[in-house]
């Protein structure tokens, strides 16, 4: 299975969005600052799970992924998680 997600920091009141097969890795991956990115690696708080879609294969996935990051507007995300 693989899933994409939609992570949130509290700290810096954002959001990512991603593609994984193991959502536990890639949390423990982002939250112990070990993340190459600088937009991950900004919080002080942790990146917490707040939506999450499973799909039988990679591609669906990906596609997915790049449909919610071309959303670009915060409420649209917001909505989503809140319609979950």
């Amino acid at each position: 299975m693989f899933f994409t997600y939609i992570l949130h920091n509290s700290f810096i009141n954002k959001y990512y969005i991603g593609q994984t097969q193991d959502i536990d890795a890639k949390l423990l991956e982002l939250n112990s600052r070990k993340a190459k990115r600088k937009f991950v690696k900004k919080g002080t708080v942790e990146w917490k799970l707040v939506y999450k879609e499973e799909f039988e294969n990679k591609w669906d996935a990906v596609i997915r992924e790049k449909y919610l990051k071309s959303l670009k507007s915060k409420k649209d995300i917001e909505d989503l998680i809140m319609s979950a």
